[in-house]
Protein backbone atom coordinates (compact mmCIF):
# COMPACT_ATOMS: atom_id res chain seq x y z
CA UNK A 1 0.00 0.00 0.00
CA UNK A 2 1.34 3.45 -0.49
CA UNK A 3 -0.13 6.90 1.02
CA UNK A 4 0.76 10.39 0.94
CA UNK A 5 0.28 13.86 1.79
CA UNK A 6 1.49 17.01 0.59
CA UNK A 7 0.46 20.56 2.35
CA UNK A 8 1.30 23.65 0.70
CA UNK A 9 0.79 26.75 3.76
CA UNK A 10 1.38 30.81 3.93
CA UNK A 11 0.64 32.20 6.79
CA UNK A 12 0.52 35.86 6.80
CA UNK A 13 1.29 37.09 10.60
CA UNK A 14 0.42 40.46 12.17
CA UNK A 15 1.32 41.63 16.03
CA UNK A 16 3.24 37.96 16.51
CA UNK A 17 4.22 38.37 20.56
CA UNK A 18 8.34 39.73 20.79
CA UNK A 19 10.22 40.16 23.04
CA UNK A 20 13.33 42.99 23.86
CA UNK A 21 15.66 42.13 25.85
CA UNK A 22 16.86 43.87 29.09
CA UNK A 23 20.50 44.80 29.93
CA UNK A 24 21.40 43.11 33.07
CA UNK A 25 19.47 44.31 36.02
CA UNK A 26 18.96 47.76 34.40
CA UNK A 27 16.69 47.51 31.91
CA UNK A 28 13.26 44.88 32.30
CA UNK A 29 12.97 42.74 29.18
CA UNK A 30 9.74 43.71 27.61
CA UNK A 31 7.04 41.62 25.73
CA UNK A 32 5.40 43.62 23.00
CA UNK A 33 3.15 42.52 19.11
CA UNK A 34 5.59 43.89 17.30
CA UNK A 35 6.77 40.53 14.93
CA UNK A 36 4.99 40.65 11.58
CA UNK A 37 5.38 38.94 8.48
CA UNK A 38 5.01 35.84 5.90
CA UNK A 39 5.58 32.20 6.46
CA UNK A 40 5.28 29.73 3.80
CA UNK A 41 6.25 26.41 3.02
CA UNK A 42 5.74 23.07 1.24
CA UNK A 43 5.26 19.96 3.65
CA UNK A 44 5.30 16.33 2.18
CA UNK A 45 4.92 12.76 3.81
CA UNK A 46 4.96 9.37 2.27
CA UNK A 47 4.38 6.06 3.13
CA UNK A 48 5.14 2.67 1.79
CA UNK A 49 4.38 -1.07 2.53
CA UNK A 50 6.38 -3.05 -0.20
CA UNK A 51 5.57 -6.28 1.52
CA UNK A 52 4.15 -7.30 5.06
CA UNK A 53 5.97 -6.33 8.29
CA UNK A 54 8.51 -3.59 6.11
CA UNK A 55 7.38 0.07 6.07
CA UNK A 56 9.05 2.57 4.33
CA UNK A 57 8.17 6.29 5.50
CA UNK A 58 9.74 9.89 4.19
CA UNK A 59 8.98 13.36 4.78
CA UNK A 60 10.26 16.89 3.73
CA UNK A 61 9.73 20.44 4.82
CA UNK A 62 10.37 23.78 2.89
CA UNK A 63 10.09 26.97 5.09
CA UNK A 64 10.41 30.41 3.83
CA UNK A 65 10.43 33.08 6.55
CA UNK A 66 10.24 36.85 6.21
CA UNK A 67 9.74 38.53 9.47
CA UNK A 68 10.40 41.91 10.55
CA UNK A 69 9.74 43.51 13.95
CA UNK A 70 9.46 46.90 15.07
CA UNK A 71 12.58 49.31 15.93
CA UNK A 72 14.31 48.51 19.34
CA UNK A 73 12.88 44.55 19.23
CA UNK A 74 16.55 43.07 18.80
CA UNK A 75 14.70 39.47 18.72
CA UNK A 76 16.73 37.19 16.18
CA UNK A 77 13.60 36.51 13.88
CA UNK A 78 13.44 33.85 11.21
CA UNK A 79 16.05 31.47 13.00
CA UNK A 80 14.61 28.09 11.79
CA UNK A 81 15.75 25.52 9.44
CA UNK A 82 15.18 26.23 5.55
CA UNK A 83 14.76 22.68 4.33
CA UNK A 84 14.74 18.98 6.92
CA UNK A 85 14.25 15.87 5.31
CA UNK A 86 13.36 12.41 7.01
CA UNK A 87 13.37 8.55 5.29
CA UNK A 88 12.77 5.36 7.88
CA UNK A 89 12.27 2.12 7.06
CA UNK A 90 10.84 0.05 9.72
CA UNK A 91 11.07 -3.97 9.58
CA UNK A 92 9.38 -6.69 11.38
CA UNK A 93 12.55 -8.81 10.49
CA UNK A 94 10.76 -12.46 12.02
CA UNK A 95 7.83 -12.64 14.88
CA UNK A 96 10.35 -11.61 17.46
CA UNK A 97 12.91 -9.40 15.67
CA UNK A 98 12.35 -6.05 14.52
CA UNK A 99 14.88 -3.16 12.27
CA UNK A 100 14.45 0.04 12.66
CA UNK A 101 16.67 2.56 10.53
CA UNK A 102 16.05 6.30 10.16
CA UNK A 103 18.26 9.10 8.18
CA UNK A 104 17.27 13.06 8.79
CA UNK A 105 18.54 16.19 7.30
CA UNK A 106 18.68 19.37 8.81
CA UNK A 107 19.19 22.59 7.29
CA UNK A 108 21.75 25.10 8.99
CA UNK A 109 20.12 27.80 11.59
CA UNK A 110 21.86 31.27 10.37
CA UNK A 111 21.68 33.65 13.16
CA UNK A 112 22.97 30.86 15.60
CA UNK A 113 25.66 29.80 13.30
CA UNK A 114 24.40 26.40 13.48
CA UNK A 115 25.79 24.44 10.80
CA UNK A 116 23.70 21.58 8.50
CA UNK A 117 23.59 17.76 9.62
CA UNK A 118 22.66 14.59 8.85
CA UNK A 119 21.75 11.74 11.48
CA UNK A 120 21.41 8.07 11.05
CA UNK A 121 20.10 6.15 13.88
CA UNK A 122 19.27 2.39 13.96
CA UNK A 123 17.35 -0.19 16.61
CA UNK A 124 17.12 -3.73 17.00
CA UNK A 125 14.10 -5.46 19.01
CA UNK A 126 14.00 -8.05 20.18
CA UNK A 127 10.74 -9.71 21.57
CA UNK A 128 12.10 -12.58 24.13
CA UNK A 129 8.41 -13.14 25.69
CA UNK A 130 4.54 -11.68 25.03
CA UNK A 131 5.65 -9.80 27.51
CA UNK A 132 9.45 -8.58 27.82
CA UNK A 133 11.28 -6.67 24.95
CA UNK A 134 15.02 -5.45 24.48
CA UNK A 135 16.29 -2.96 21.86
CA UNK A 136 19.16 -1.73 21.47
CA UNK A 137 19.24 1.83 19.89
CA UNK A 138 22.44 3.01 18.07
CA UNK A 139 22.18 7.09 17.35
CA UNK A 140 24.06 9.69 15.28
CA UNK A 141 26.06 6.48 13.58
CA UNK A 142 27.45 9.45 10.70
CA UNK A 143 29.01 11.57 13.38
CA UNK A 144 31.00 11.79 16.50
CA UNK A 145 28.46 14.94 17.73
CA UNK A 146 26.31 17.14 15.71
CA UNK A 147 24.79 20.81 17.33
CA UNK A 148 21.16 21.38 16.99
CA UNK A 149 20.41 24.31 18.27
CA UNK A 150 22.32 26.91 20.44
CA UNK A 151 25.15 29.41 19.52
CA UNK A 152 28.37 29.34 20.49
CA UNK A 153 30.36 29.06 23.58
CA UNK A 154 27.71 27.63 25.36
CA UNK A 155 26.12 25.35 22.38
CA UNK A 156 25.07 21.61 23.42
CA UNK A 157 26.28 19.43 21.40
CA UNK A 158 24.67 15.66 20.54
CA UNK A 159 27.12 12.68 20.42
CA UNK A 160 26.72 9.60 19.29
CA UNK A 161 24.93 7.45 21.83
CA UNK A 162 24.20 3.53 22.13
CA UNK A 163 20.95 2.40 24.21
CA UNK A 164 20.13 -0.60 26.13
CA UNK A 165 15.85 -0.68 26.55
CA UNK A 166 14.25 -2.89 28.56
CA UNK A 167 10.75 -3.26 28.07
CA UNK A 168 8.40 -5.28 30.61
CA UNK A 169 4.50 -5.25 29.87
CA UNK A 170 1.90 -6.39 32.53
Amino acid sequence: SFTYSITAFRHNWYRVRGATPGVFAVTPTVLDNSIEGMVQGLEGWATLQPMRGWRVSAGFLTLHEKLTANPGNNAELANDADQQWMVRSSHNVSDKHELDLMMRHVSSLPFQGVPAYTAVDARWGWRATPTAEVSLILQNLLDREHAEFGALPGRSEYGRSVFLKLLWRM
